[in-house]
C-alpha cells in the first residue's frame, strides 16, 4: 500500500494575486514578500471558493494544480486574496491515513497474535496486547493537533452584521447626488437608502441610484446599487457606508447592543462586496472604522480593488478592527475614486477569519423612529401664510413651532413665508427663509423649534436631527444644542439650488432644548426647508407625514384659535340676557390640553349689541374663559367675531 503525502498546514497565512488568475493557469503570482509566509511545498491553498494544490514554490511564484477538493478552477482578480484555510482535503488525506494506519496495525496485531510478525527465530516471554478503545491524534512537531474539525468556513451560515446589504430595502428616493462642492470645500454626507448613506469630499461628486438591471446572479436579488463616481483631486474619494453603526452607547439602532461588544472585542471581521465595473475606470476598496467614546476613530483600509466588467467578489478578511473596551461603534465604508458607473450588490460582514456568501438579515426591516418634531413638514400655518418678519428685537412665530430669529446687533431682516412651490417630495408646504440686508454682525439668523415637551423622558440621549433643504447660497446648515448653549451644526448645504438632506447628531442635554436651521451672518439669500424629523440614537429618521389631524392636535397644545371671523351662519358668539351692566362669562373647554398655563388673548374689534367689547376672564391649561358686559337691562346683548382677526387665542411659545 503506498504511503500517503500529508500536505503541509499552517496559521494566518495569506497573501493577494499580484497579477489576474486565468481558470486554467497554473502559476500563482503572489504580491512581491507574499510568498515567504507559506510553508514548503506541497500545500492546499485557497483562493475565493477555489482549492488549489502548490507542489512547488519559488520565492513569490507558487506552481499548482487547479479545482482540488471537489471544487471548480475559476478567474481571480487581481487583489484577490489566496490563504491557507483549514480544507476538506486536510481531512481527506488524514482519514485515509488514519485508515490505512488501522489496516497495518490490525495486520499487525493478527501477525503478532499468530507469531509471525517477528523472524522466526524470536523468542516470546509474554502474553500480546490489543489495540482496542484507543485514540490516535495526528499532531505536529508541535505537540499540537493539526487543524479544526469544523467545515469550511466559507460554507457556513453566518449573521450578516449590516443591515439592507443586498440593497432591497429602498424607502428613499431612487437617486440621490452629492453634487461636487468648492475644490476646498471639505466632506459632506446624507443618506440614500435605508440603512446606507454616501459620502464626497471637496470637488468630486457621486450618485447613488436603485438599479434593477444588474443584479448579482450570485444570489436571488431583485435590486443593485448603482454608483456613479467622479473625482477630481488624487487624494479626494467618495464613498458610501452602512449607517447601521453598531452603537455600544445606546441600544437605539444597530443589530448589536451594548451587552454583545464581547461579540467584536479583538474578534475578527470579515466583509464581502459583489461588484462589477459599468463603464469608467473607478476603483473600490474597503473600510472598517472603530468609532471610541473619546473621539478618537481608527480607520483600517483594504488594498485598492480595480473592478472587471462581470460580477465578482472582493474580500477583505480577518481584520480585529474593535481593540478597546471604550469603543462605541463599527461602521463600514466602500470608497472610490476615479471616473466611472459601477454596481454593488451582496455586501456580507461576518464575525469571522474567512468571508462567507452573503446572507440577508432576515426579519430586521428598521422599526419606525419615532419623529418628535410636531409639524415637521410644515403642513400646519394657523397664523397664516405670512411673511413673518424678524429683526434684531423681534422674533415671530411663523409656521406652528417654529420661530424666526436673527439676534443681535446686526440689522438684517428674516421674512418666512408658507410656500406651495418650491417643496420636497410629497409634500403640500414648505417654509420659504428669506434673509435680506444682511449683516455679518447678525447673531444667529434663522429659525429654531423648541423641544419644550420632551425635556426629561430624553436626557443626556443621542438625538438626531435631519432636514430637507434647499438653498441657492452655501453655508446653510441645521444644528441641535447641547452643554454649555453650544449650537453642533450639520455639514453645509452646498448651495446648488437642489434639495438635500442635512443631518446633525449630538448629546441631547436638560435645558438645551432647541434645533433649527442657520444661515451664514452676512450672507443672505432664500432659503426653503421641509420635511424634518427629530429621533432617538444615530440614525436619521426618514420623514413620514403624520395624519394631519394629529399633527394639528400636537401643534394645538401650544396654540388654539377661538374663532376667526367665521361670518354669518356659523359666527363666533357670546350674548346674555339680565340687568344693567351685568356680566356674563362664557367657558371654552380647549381642543387640546396645553403644554403650561398659556396666554389667553381677545384680538380685533368685535361686533356688538347692548354689550361692551368682550374682556378676558379666568383660563388654564384645559380652558378659556371671556367675559361680556349687557349695557341695558331686560334687553338681550351680545358680541359676535364676523371679520378676519376677531378671534381669541390661547398661546403657549416658550
Amino acid at each position: 500500500m503506498p504511503a500517503i503525502t500529508f500536505k503541509t498546514p499552517a496559521n494566518n497565512v495569506s497573501s493577494a494575486l499580484q497579477t489576474a488568475l486565468t481558470n486554467n493557469a497554473t502559476t500563482v503570482q503572489l504580491a512581491p514578500g507574499g510568498g515567504a509566509a507559506f510553508p514548503n511545498a506541497p500545500f492546499y491553498c485557497s483562493c475565493e471558493f477555489e482549492v488549489m494544490q502548490c507542489t512547488s514554490k519559488a520565492s513569490d511564484t507558487l506552481t499548482v494544480i487547479r479545482g482540488q477538493d471537489n471544487t471548480t478552477a475559476s478567474a481571480h482578480v487581481v487583489g484577490s486574496i489566496v490563504e491557507i484555510r483549514n480544507n476538506a482535503a486536510l481531512w481527506i488525506d488524514a482519514y485515509n491515513g488514519v485508515n490505512q494506519a488501522i489496516v497495518q496495525t490490525d495486520t499487525l496485531t493478527a501477525n503478532i497474535t499468530n507469531k509471525s510478525a517477528l523472524p522466526s527465530d524470536t523468542v516470546y516471554t509474554g502474553s500480546t496486547q490489543s489495540l482496542t478503545n484507543k485514540t490516535l491524534d495526528l499532531i505536529n512537531g508541535n505537540n499540537t493537533i493539526i487543524g479544526n474539525v469544523s467545515p469550511d468556513p466559507s460554507q457556513l451560515v453566518y449573521q450578516n452584521l449590516w443591515n439592507n446589504g443586498g440593497f432591497e430595502e429602498w424607502a428613499f428616493p431612487t437617486s440621490t447626488t452629492l453634487a461636487a462642492g468648492a475644490p476646498a470645500s471639505g466632506g459632506r454626507a446624507a443618506p440614500f437608502t435605508n440603512f446606507w448613506g454616501m459620502f464626497g469630499y471637496n470637488d468630486s461628486a457621486i450618485t447613488c441610484t436603485r438599479d434593477t438591471a444588474n443584479t448579482d446572479p450570485s444570489y436571488p436579488s431583485n435590486v443593485d446599487l448603482q454608483v456613479n463616481v467622479n473625482t477630481v483631486q488624487a487624494n479626494d474619494t467618495v464613498g458610501i457606508y452602512n449607517a447601521n453603526n453598531i452603537d455600544f452607547t445606546s441600544q437605539d439602532s444597530g443589530i448589536l447592543g451594548q451587552f454583545d461588544i464581547l461579540k467584536l472585542l479583538n474578534n475578527p471581521i470579515s466583509v464581502t462586496v459583489r461588484a462589477k465595473l459599468t463603464s469608467g475606470n473607478p476603483q473600490m476598496r474597503i473600510r472598517l472604522t472603530q468609532h471610541t467614546y473619546n473621539g478618537v476613530d481608527t480607520s483600517y483600509n483594504s488594498a485598492w480593488f480595480t473592478l472587471t466588467s462581470s460580477y465578482a467578489t472582493y474580500r477583505w478578511e480577518n481584520q480585529i478592527v474593535i481593540q478597546s473596551t471604550n469603543a462605541s461603534g463599527l461602521e463600514l465604508a466602500i470608497d472610490f475614486k476615479g471616473v466611472g458607473v459601477c454596481v454593488l450588490d451582496n455586501v456580507m460582514g461576518i464575525i469571522g477569519a474567512v468571508g462567507t456568501t452573503y446572507r440577508p438579515i432576515i426579519n430586521t426591516i428598521p422599526r419606525p423612529l419615532n419623529n418628535l418634531l410636531a409639524n415637521g413638514g410644515f403642513e400646519v400655518w394657523q397664523r397664516g401664510a405670512g411673511p413673518f418678519t424678524n429683526n434684531k428685537t423681534t422674533n415671530v412665530v411663523g409656521p406652528d413651532r417654529w420661530v424666526g430669529q436673527l439676534g443681535s446687533p446686526g440689522n438684517g431682516v428674516l421674512s418666512v413665508t408658507r410656500e406651495n412651490s418650491n417643496i420636497d417630495a410629497n409634500s403640500q408646504f414648505s417654509a420659504a427663509l428669506n434673509y435680506t440686508s444682511a449683516d455679518v454682525n447678525d447673531g444667529t439668523p434663522g429659525m429654531y423649534y423648541a423641544l419644550t415637551d420632551m425635556e426629561a423622558q430624553y436626557n443626556s440621549r443621542i438625538m438626531t436631527f435631519s432636514a430637507r433643504v434647499k438653498a441657492g447660497i452655501s453655508g446653510v446648515r441645521i444644528w441641535g444644542l447641547t452643554t454649555g448653549n453650544v449650537r453642533v451644526f450639520s455639514l453645509a448645504h452646498p448651495g446648488d439650488n437642489q434639495w438635500h438632506t442635512l443631518t446633525v447628531t449630538w448629546q441631547y442635554v436638560l435645558g438645551q432644548k432647541y434645533v433649527g436651521i442657520q444661515f451664514t451672518p452676512g450672507t443672505g439669500g432664500l432659503v426653503y426647508i421641509d420635511n424634518c424629523t427629530l429621533v432617538a440614537g444615530n440614525i436619521p429618521g426618514v420623514y413620514v407625514a403624520p395624519n394631519q389631524a394629529d399633527d394639528l392636535a400636537r401643534c394645538m397644545r401650544y396654540y388654539e384659535i377661538l374663532g376667526n371671523g367665521t361670518g354669518s351662519g356659523n359666527p363666533f358668539q357670546l350674548s346674555g340676557y339680565g340687568g344693567a351692566n351685568q356680566t356674563w362669562r362664557t367657558l371654552f373647554a380647549l381642543k387640546a390640553w396645553m403644554v403650561n398655563t398659556p396666554t389667553i388673548t381677545k384680538n380685533g374689534t368685535w361686533t356688538v349689541v347692548n354689550a361692551n367689547q368682550p374682556t378676558i376672564g379666568a383660563g388654564d391649561m384645559f380652558f378659556a374663559t371671556a367675559d361680556m358686559q349687557v349695557i341695558s337691562a331686560n334687553t338681550y346683548g351680545y358680541a359676535v367675531a364676523t371679520a378676519a382677526g376677531q378671534n381669541i387665542t390661547v398661546e403657549y411659545n416658550p
